[in-house]
């Protein structure tokens, strides 16, 4: 039981960096160094992404952020792309000024029965207006702390900016996922990992191991990857507040 909640802590850990690091990628940088829990000491590396910047801000409630600033999101994907935009992923930051917006309100106020369906769960439950504009949104709260410095944590995104995308089908033809290989033990590892050097064999992507150091057991989990974009343009960087 003991190892099996190791296992699943350990793989958690593991998809929240990969989690992270995707999102980060999206945005237009991932500075390896600076993954929480990283091995890597890499510099930043640069991912080819479409920018845009709101005419207005959306911090503004006057902004008309429905008629005018999602309208153009969409219209300028599509330009780049050749394919429409179909979802975004943003923060809580952003869905409060979507929300408190003004052009949103007085659409609400005149329509109260589709409000209450569309606003219903952000404003009970604080799940986030689910779609807007034609584009469904996902809503990023999350922040990351590894285990060396567990009271200080990294947000996933900056708290302005969209990350535009096109529908789920076409996923694997904008992104994708590279996995490196990695040496782990064929068996315990006692000591250092190099005294097992004649005794380790080639994992890509995903591995584990177990190493004894001292008297403790130590569970080792990890995966080697990095995202690419194959389709610059199927991807946008949105900053809300210019």
């Amino acid at each position: 039981e003991v190892i099996d909640r190791e296992l699943e802590d350990c793989s958690i850990q593991v998809g929240n960096t990969v989690e992270y690091v995707c999102t980060k990628a999206t945005t237009g940088t991932v500075t390896p160094s600076t993954v929480p829990n990283s091995q890597l000491k890499t510099a930043a590396i640069s991912f080819p992404v479409k920018t845009l910047a709101a005419l207005q801000t959306f911090a503004n409630p006057a902004t008309n952020i429905r008629s005018t600033e999602m309208n153009r999101i969409k219209d300028e994907f599509i330009k780049a792309a050749g394919f429409p935009a179909a979802r975004f992923i943003s923060t809580k930051t952003v869905e409060g000024y979507i929300t408190g917006n003004a052009e949103l309100q007085k659409w609400a106020a005149a329509n109260p029965i589709i409000a209450a369906n569309v606003l219903g769960k952000s404003y009970q439950e604080g799940g986030g207006i689910e779609t807007i504009g034609g584009l469904k949104a996902r809503w990023v709260g999350a922040h990351y702390a590894d285990d060396a410095t567990p009271d200080t944590t990294v947000d996933y995104m900056a708290a302005d900016h969209m990350v535009v995308l096109p529908a789920e089908g076409l996923r694997k033809e904008v992104m994708g996922m590279v996995d490196g290989i990695s040496f782990v033990p064929n068996g315990l590892v006692a000591g250092d990992l190099a005294s097992a050097v004649n005794a380790t064999r080639p994992v890509r992507g995903y591995y584990a191991y177990w190493e004894l150091k001292g008297t403790l057991l130590v569970l080792n989990v990890g995966r080697k990857f990095m995202p690419f974009i194959k389709c610059q343009n199927g991807v946008m960087l949105f900053d809300a507040v210019p």
